[in-house]
C-alpha cells in the first residue's frame, strides 16, 4: 500500500467516524488507479446529488493528505461502486462520441462533467492520434469537445 493511499484511508476513516457513518473501507482499482471503496448502509448521504458529497469528501481527504505529503496525488474514493459505474457509463458515451467524431468534420460536444470525469475522458482518448480533445466552458458547465485531428 502506498503511503498516500494509506494516509487517505486513515483520514477517510476518521472523517466517516466524525460524521457518525459506519462503513467498511477496502481497496480496488478504478480507471487504472488505486482507489478506496466505501461500503455502508448510508451511501446516499456520502454520494449526494450527482456525486457532490462524494467529490467533497474526496477533496477534504486529499487536502489532509497534502499537508503531510505535498507531492501526493489525489486518491479516488468510491462509495458502493457509484464512481466505477459512472466511469463505465462514460466509456460507453465516449465510444459513441468517438465513432461520431471519426465520421464527421464537426466537433462532438459532450454533456457537462466535473473535472474528474473530464480527465477520465481525455485519458481514454489520449491513445487515439486521429482525435483531439479539449475542455471548454466555465464550471459547472465545462464540457469535453472531441474533434478529428487536422
Amino acid at each position: 500500500m502506498s503511503t498516500a493511499l494509506g494516509l487517505s484511508r486513515q483520514y477517510l476513516q476518521g472523517t466517516l467516524d466524525a460524521m457518525g457513518v459506519s462503513a467498511q473501507i477496502g481497496e480496488e482499482e478504478i480507471g487504472g488507479e488505486p482507489a478506496l471503496q466505501v461500503e455502508t448502509a448510508e451511501q446516499a448521504i456520502l454520494i449526494g446529488r450527482g456525486g457532490e458529497n462524494l467529490r467533497a469528501l474526496q477533496y477534504i481527504v486529499y487536502q489532509m493528505v497534502k499537508r503531510e505529503l505535498p507531492t501526493a496525488e489525489i486518491t479516488t474514493i468510491d462509495v458502493a461502486g457509484y464512481r466505477k459505474a459512472r466511469l463505465n457509463q462514460l466509456e460507453t458515451i465516449v465510444d459513441q462520441a468517438k465513432a461520431q467524431a471519426m465520421g464527421s468534420d464537426e466537433p462532438i460536444t459532450l454533456a457537462p462533467m466535473n473535472a474528474y470525469e473530464r480527465r477520465f475522458v481525455h485519458s481514454i482518448l489520449s491513445d487515439e492520434p486521429a482525435l483531439i480533445t479539449e475542455s471548454t466552458g466555465e464550471e459547472p458547465d465545462r464540457r469535453v469537445v472531441i474533434r478529428r485531428a487536422s
